[in-house]
């Protein structure tokens, strides 16, 4: 038997489970791996019910994002001591094994590798939106984007010059609204009989990853068949992590303070993340001049959306792991600061941190809370490189 070929399906009593939707399609999942038992894009929740139902086997290829059902980083760890073998690559699944690694998941793929190293630390890289069923109508994520454009540079399609508009257009277009006509129209590139959309839209870094975890685990799976039937390490049913874990840690224990609310709105709009959490724009300038204004608009905005406690959470997660840093004497790199001020440039949406201090300048309260911010995310980011090293 080859390693790609089908794995006896007596073994398998119990298939491998694939969440899959917009990156590949189902027929392409079973072609690879036949046995797959192919479900839609992984929420949360899933991973617990498809192990109670025995499965032993998890490939996360597509899952939701930005909603509050998305699959939590718990949720695949407490799958994962309950002997689960969770692999991850492409989109979500990318994203969940860079984060997941310690823990055991597996990740594979050049956007995992990418998300690994922190050359890609936003789900924004990754987002798409999609209708079930109808992929033509699905957005283009940015890192295919990027993985196409420098194919252009390679195969000499496209200009530098074309590349770097097609490549800011993408990052100011909402990442439900990107497509290739909308980007070539936007960056005034030429495409009269739509081939050169074509070919970009070709390009397709996701699903060549998807593709390859697929066979990877096709091998894995031709190998080991006994994989599939690890039997859970425990017998009790898991617990939502809702229920037991987030209760006790609310946001915020006594209520909302106007400290607690002005100084999340500081960093949300010094980090960029407004852009990404808010369902209604802000306009920067008007942080100086309608603060108590603007303040008010965020908190409504994200109670409204539930993304309230996690923008909260974020923002003390950061302050705490900078006095942490500092306890523990460890010494700030520059790799530290450059990958802070990477982040916070991608999130403002701009190509350079020279750019962004330009967009700021009439705004030097703003600008001294995001050179602030730079500095606490860097902190950050070194505890977090300490721990994991």
């Amino acid at each position: 038997m080859s390693p790609t070929s089908s794995v006896n399906s007596s073994a398998l009593l119990v298939p491998p489970v694939v969440y899959a939707g917009p990156t590949i399609s189902d027929a392409a999942v079973r072609k690879l791996l036949p046995e797959a038992e192919v479900k839609p894009p992984i929420r949360r929740g899933d991973l617990y019910r498809d192990r109670t139902l025995r499965h032993s086997v998890f490939l996360i290829i597509d899952g939701v994002f930005r909603q509050h059902e998305a699959l939590p980083v718990r949720e695949v760890v407490d799958v994962l001591q309950d002997d689960g073998l969770v692999f991850g690559a492409s989109s979500l699944g990318a994203l969940r094994a860079a984060e997941c690694w310690p823990a055991g998941m597996r990740g594979i793929g050049s956007i995992y590798r990418m998300f690994r190293r922190g050359i890609l630390e936003s789900d924004e890289e990754v987002a798409v939106s999609f209708v079930p069923g109808l992929p033509r109508f699905s957005s283009i994520p940015l890192i295919n984007i990027r993985f196409a454009l420098k194919q252009a540079i390679r195969r000499h399609r496209l200009t530098q010059p074309q590349v770097d508009r097609l490549l800011e257009c993408a990052r100011d277009t909402y990442y439900a609204d990107r497509n290739w006509a909308h980007l070539l129209r936007e960056a005034e590139v030429p495409d009269r009989n739509g081939r050169l959309e074509e070919w970009l839209g070709s390009c397709d870094l996701k699903r060549k990853d998807a593709q390859t975890a697929l066979r990877r685990l096709a091998t894995h799976l031709a190998r080991s068949p006994e994989a599939c039937m690890r039997p859970r390490a425990s017998r009790s049913p898991f617990v939502p992590t809702e229920s037991h874990r987030e209760r006790p840690y609310a946001a915020l224990h006594a209520g909302p303070t106007a400290e607690v609310m002005g100084s999340l709105a500081g960093y949300l709009l010094a980090s960029g993340r407004h852009r990404s959490v808010l369902t209604r724009p802000i306009e920067l300038h008007r942080y100086s001049t309608e603060f108590e204004s603007v303040v008010r608009e965020i908190w409504a905005d994200l109670s409204e959306n539930n993304e309230l406690d996690a923008a909260v959470f974020r923002w003390r997660a950061i302050s705490a792991a900078e006095r942490e840093a500092a306890r523990l004497g460890l010494t700030l790199r520059r790799s530290d600061l450059e990958h802070a001020e990477l982040e916070i440039i991608r999130s403002h949406g701009h190509a350079s941190w020279q750019d962004l201090e330009a967009a700021l300048k009439g705004l030097p309260g703003l600008l001294d809370l995001t050179t602030a911010h730079r500095t606490s995310l860097a902190w950050a980011k070194r505890l977090r490189a300490s721990l994991f090293s």
